[in-house]
């Protein structure tokens, strides 16, 4: 698992990240389907930090 790459690379995921690449796979998620959804959570990510 992907996880396993980032504690290697000192980046490890937390809690919540680790229940939505769960619910991912639990689901079954297209993988077009995932990439939209982490695009829209990124930028959702930037425009709050940009308001902060």
């Amino acid at each position: 698992m992907a996880a396993h790459l980032h504690d290697i690379e000192g980046n490890p995921l937390d809690s919540e990240q680790i229940a939505m690449f769960a619910m991912f796979e639990r689901e079954g998620w297209s993988d077009d389907r995932i990439l939209a959804h982490l695009h829209a959570r990124a930028a959702a990510t930037r425009g709050a930090q940009a308001a902060e």
